[in-house]
């Protein structure tokens, strides 16, 4: 039996860590071992995706991926882990989950494992530890997973890496929720526009409180952000900004359909002068519910949306078309419609099925 091992440098509610959880539950239903190194955590334990996993070996390691003395600390215990480990002996292939875990690409040279980066990321903020990372995935990978067009285009492999394509999928539990969810029928009493993020600024959560701001006259539409923190961080973040009257925010959740079920427009307000998104994860799984969206004009995200179709395009900065954008979805009942089955249509092309078969055979090479 073939046994791949996966290195991840987080274990909260991220998008690349539910697309690994998906990644390892696949190969276990196809009868491939799985060998899994993970981080001690960043949230609460009830929802820490990866440790719940069963038929898995959780070596845990240790590190502040924000603190760079604890982060190369963290590389060098994964280092010598996988040493004392024998692990060049117990597995077929490394998967090193987002750019970040080196030094497990460094081992898979050094004692010849294949490795396979499955990259979710453009780039990291810090520009010398981006070229770094960078320079060591283009030096040591056999095999790269992009997720979207944009984002092969945009990290130019070189010749002797075979880059495979393979999209997010909508995750199995969001998709049977989404399945008999009916957006053109639902019972509003208000239009809501939803924002599902981090609290980091460049996530455009300061763009989002200024456009509820906006419509704090509008008693016919409010705001929920749905925050990937923890409640204490959720709080804090009440104590430090004027949170409008209009807008309600919600701490970390592990059953983000109920979110879903309650939006009518999702918007993604990622700044691109920070960072760009190569995928949009929580975009597709709105899509799913049949909620129309908003997303940046650049990057990965913007592939998923159709102009005028299931969505529209805008950056942050230009909350005026943003601002008009809503009104228009919120009031005209027979766009708003359209959009939803559209975006419904749309969102069939990111099935688990057709995901899970590309993997399969991407990693079964």
């Amino acid at each position: 039996m073939k046994t791949i091992t996966y290195i991840n440098l987080n274990n909260d509610l991220t998008g690349s860590v539910q697309v690994l959880l998906d990644v390892i539950r696949i190969c276990q239903k196809n009868s491939i071992g799985t060998r899994t190194y993970i981080s001690s955590g960043t949230c609460d334990q009830e929802i820490n995706t990866l440790s719940k996993l069963k038929k898995i070996r959780r070596l845990k390691i240790l590190g502040n991926l924000f603190l760079p003395f604890d982060f190369l600390f963290s590389q060098l215990y994964l280092f010598f882990k996988l040493v004392l480990n024998g692990e060049s002996k117990k597995t077929d292939m490394i998967v090193v989950n987002t750019i970040l875990p080196f030094a497990a690409a460094l081992y898979a040279k050094l004692f010849s494992v294949k490795l396979c980066y499955y990259v979710h990321e453009v780039s990291v903020n810090n520009k010398l530890l981006n070229s770094f990372l960078m320079y060591v995935m283009n030096h040591t990978a056999d095999k790269v997973i992009c997720v979207s067009r944009f984002q092969m285009q945009y990290l130019n492999f070189p010749l002797k890496v075979c880059v495979s394509l393979i999209s997010n999928s909508v995750r199995q539990d969001v998709a049977l929720a989404a399945s008999s969810f009916d957006y053109l029928n639902k019972i509003r009493d208000r239009f809501n526009v939803y924002l599902i993020s981090s609290l980091r600024s460049y996530k455009g959560v300061d763009e989002f409180l200024m456009i509820a701001r906006m419509f704090e006259s509008n008693f016919g539409i409010k705001f929920t952000l749905v925050a990937n923190e923890e409640q204490s961080v959720v709080d804090n973040f009440k104590v430090r900004n004027s949170i409008p009257e209009n807008l309600e925010i919600f701490h970390r959740t592990s059953n983000i359909s109920i979110h879903y079920k309650a939006a009518d427009l999702l918007l993604n307000l990622t700044n691109p002068r920070y960072c760009i998104e190569s995928f949009g994860l929580t975009v597709v799984e709105a899509m799913s519910f049949g909620i129309p969206v908003i997303v940046p004009k650049h990057g990965g995200v913007a592939e998923l949306v159709h102009y005028g179709v299931n969505g529209y395009h805008a950056d942050c900065s230009e909350l005026d078309r943003i601002f008009s954008m809503i009104v228009d979805i919120s009031t005209n009942k027979s766009l708003r419609n359209s959009l939803s089955e559209n975006a419904k249509n749309i969102s069939r092309a990111f099935s688990h099925e057709k995901y899970e078969r590309k993997l399969i055979d991407c990693l079964s090479k």
